[in-house]
């Protein structure tokens, strides 16, 4: 650290003031501005951030039938997929509504996102593959997928 006399000078030359670079050294409680703001403690806010409704094994039922869902287009009908894509869609925004974790309200999220792009993206997705299809000489979609 330079001395008190060289910060100035050093702060002058990058056009800025003394305590920009070189901050004075802090007297505040991170803690009790927390406990004063919240009422509550940091150890306390951690344990409720960490709490959550929802288990793993639920996201992980939910992860596996996004990935179904995201893989069956070239398979099923895509009202039929759209139907169950939304349906799905509904379990999980429900899910929403339950106390997460950071990381599970992301999962949550993320296959929300999946979901509702399955379920609205299977019709321009299958007029897409249908149209290569065609372009090819091929059939069916699942000709497409597969070649």
């Amino acid at each position: 650290m330079p001395s008190d006399f060289h910060q100035p000078i050093i702060a002058a030359t990058f056009g800025t003031v003394t305590h920009a670079i070189f901050p004075v050294a802090g007297q505040r409680d991170g803690n009790a501005e927390i406990a004063a703001a919240s009422g509550m403690e940091t150890l306390n806010i951690i344990s409720r951030l960490q709490a959550s409704d929802v288990d793993t094994a639920t996201l992980d039922a939910l992860r596996i039938t996004t990935d179904r869902l995201c893989s069956e287009y070239p398979y099923l009908p895509s009202g039929q997929l759209a139907a169950e894509g939304r349906q799905w869609l509904k379990h999980v925004a429900g899910l929403q509504a339950q106390r997460l974790t950071l990381a599970q309200h992301r999962e949550v999220l993320t296959l929300s996102g999946w979901l509702a792009l399955g379920a609205d993206g299977t019709d321009a997705l299958h007029d897409a593959v249908d149209h290569v299809a065609h372009r090819f000489g091929m059939r069916r979609r699942t000709q497409v997928i597969n070649a």
